[in-house]
Formats: structure tokens, sequence, C-alpha cells
């Protein structure tokens, strides 16, 4: 690696090697293997002959370093994190922002152009909260009249996330869930629409900004929400 990249680059590699930077390897087969070590040892993945290409990945921003520990842990809690952050908030060249407000638009008959642009999507996160929402950046209207104040909270988001890449066939009943409950909440007593995700991801893949199968979305009226509640 130092004669590859110099001396002194390849020294700042190896010393930041699972803190600071990580190695995503693509193969002829289109896999691709990961490493976080400094022995940079990779599994090489079945059916693949010879390395396309080599990518050195930043690990200090957010979704990186969530996905590193995904990748070397498997730990489900991380899994969840990383898979909000990419769906709720979007990552380099993956952003499903657009399909959940379509999805939110053929639901609520709102026209999409009427949301594009106006909206903002936050991940919220951490034990008893919403997963992330979507709130009014201006006041939306649909002919000439207010549907949306700015700073209402259009939608609640509620996800679950897996990394054994099989795609969800029906919304994650634990997100439908938690809809459920955070819409009762005063701070969401005017919240009109929940939002149930489920979302499969590869880590490396999501490393390499490429997108794969894309998630699963759902929404859910306020009134669908509290029906088991009559």
């Amino acid at each position: 690696m130092r004669r590859l990249l110099g001396y002194d680059a390849g020294m700042e590699l190896e010393e930041g090697m699972g803190s600071k930077y990580g190695i995503l390897v693509g193969f002829d087969n289109s896999r691709k293997a990961y490493t976080g070590t400094s022995r940079l040892v990779i599994t090489v993945p079945e059916d693949a002959s010879k390395v396309e290409w080599i990518e050195v990945v930043f690990i200090e921003d957010g979704i990186p370093r969530l996905l590193h520990e995904v990748i070397e842990t498997r730990n489900s809690i991380k899994i969840g994190e990383a898979g909000e952050y990419i769906v709720i908030e979007g990552y380099g060249r993956i952003n499903y922002q657009r399909d959940i407000l379509k999805a939110l638009s053929e639901k609520s008959g709102i026209p999409l152009d009427a949301l594009e642009g106006k909206v903002d999507f936050k991940r919220v996160g951490g034990s008893g909260k919403i997963d992330g929402k979507i709130s009014a950046l201006k006041d939306i209207t649909v002919d000439d009249k207010v549907v949306f104040k700015e700073g209402d909270v259009i939608a609640i988001i509620e996800m679950e996330s897996t990394i054994s890449g099989e795609s969800f066939k029906d919304p994650p009943e634990g997100a439908i869930d938690d809809l459920k409950d955070h819409i009762q909440l005063d701070r969401y007593k005017s919240t009109q629409y929940g939002i149930a995700i489920g979302f499969s991801y590869d880590p490396e893949q999501m490393l390499a900004e490429e997108p794969g199968v894309p998630p699963l979305i759902k929404v859910y009226t306020r009134d669908e929400l509290l029906r088991g509640w009559d």
C-alpha cells in the first residue's frame, strides 16, 4: 500500500484504518468486500476471480461510520440507525425522498409538485422517539387553499431495516405499531399521516453509494392508524 500511494499517504492510511479509513473492494462478479483492519484482510466473495477496483472510504462522517460498524459487528441497532439515515435523509447519490413523497402524494391527493422543495426530512431516532418526520418548510397550498402551514409535521416515519438482502413483501408490523403509538402523542396531535418503511440493504453497496433494492413504503392516514382504538 505504501508503494502504491507513496510512503506518507500509505502510512496515514495504515494508521487510520478502522478509525478514519476503510477499504472497499469491487470484484469481477459485481460483489464487494470491505475491511477496516490495518492488515487489509478481505474475504473474497464466492465466484470472484479478480479485483476490478479499490476505493478508500472515509468513515469519519456519520453514515460511513455507521455502515463500518454494521459491517464489522452486524449490530442490529446500528443496522437500524444506518438505514434510517440513508432512507430519511439520503446518503451521497442515494436518495429515496422523492419515492416517499410520491407515496404521500398518492395517499393524500396532494400533487407531488406541491410538496417537492417545500418540505424538510429529518431523522429523529432515539429510545421512545419517532424514527423521522416530514415537516412543511413553508405554507403548502392546493387550489389556493392552505393544506399545511409552515412548521406543520405532515407525517411521522417509522422504519425497520435489515441487511438480509431480501426485500420486504409487506409493511413491517413493528413500524406500524410504533406509528399507532406515536401519532397519539400530544406533539403529533395534528399530524395527519404516518409512513411505515421496510428497508433491506447491502452495507458494502451503500458505502459505494450504489442503490440496491428500494425501500417498501406504505402511507397511512391518522384515522387508519387510530382505528384500532375505536
